[in-house]
C-alpha cells in the first residue's frame, strides 16, 4: 500500500529548471574547479591514507611538506572541498527526504569542519589563528574585502 506521507517525502519541492537548470550547472561547475584547485595544494598520498601506512604512523599535515598552505585557493577560502561537498548537496532536486538528509549531512559537517579547525590550531598554533583571522572558512568574504578595498 503507497501512503500519503511516503508520496509527500518523495514529491519535489525543489527542481532546477530553466534558468535555475543554469545556475545549478555554474554550480557543479563550480564543484570541480574547488576540487582540482584544492588538490593541487593537499597531498593525495596522505588524503587516502597511503602516506600513513608506508609510514607506519599517522601524520597530521596534508601538505608534501607539512607546512601549512595558504597559497592558491587556500588563500581564498579554508576548507574548498567542504564548500563543494555543500553546493554537491543542495545543487539537486530536492524533495522532503532530501532536505532532512541534506540538513543532516550539513550539520554534520559543519561540525566537522570546526573539530578539524580545532586540530589544526593545535597542529599549526599561532600561525594557524592569523590563517583564520586571513581567511575565511566557506564564502570568501575577506577575500572580497581585500580586493574591494585595494
Amino acid at each position: 500500500m503507497y501512503s500519503r506521507s511516503a508520496r509527500f517525502a518523495t514529491e519535489p519541492l525543489f527542481t532546477w529548471e530553466g534558468t535555475m537548470g543554469v545556475v545549478q550547472s555554474l554550480l557543479i561547475a563550480l564543484v570541480a574547479l574547488l576540487a582540482v584547485a584544492a588538490a593541487r595544494h593537499y597531498s593525495m598520498l596522505h588524503f587516502f591514507g597511503i602516506k600513513q601506512i608506508l609510514q607506519g604512523r599517522a601524520g597530521n599535515a596534508m601538505t608534501d611538506s607539512g607546512e601549512l598552505d595558504s597559497s592558491g585557493i587556500l588563500g581564498i577560502i579554508r576548507h574548498p572541498w567542504y564548500l563543494a561537498v555543500f553546493i554537491l548537496l543542495w545543487a539537486q532536486d530536492l524533495n522532503l527526504a532530501k532536505i532532512i538528509i541534506n540538513l543532516v549531512l550539513s550539520a554534520y559537517l559543519l561540525i566537522g569542519t570546526l573539530l578539524e579547525e580545532r586540530k589544526l590550531v593545535l597542529e599549526f598554533a599561532e600561525q594557524y589563528k592569523l590563517y583564520q583571522r586571513r581567511v575565511s572558512m566557506f564564502i570568501p568574504f575577506q577575500w572580497l574585502a581585500s580586493k574591494l578595498h585595494g
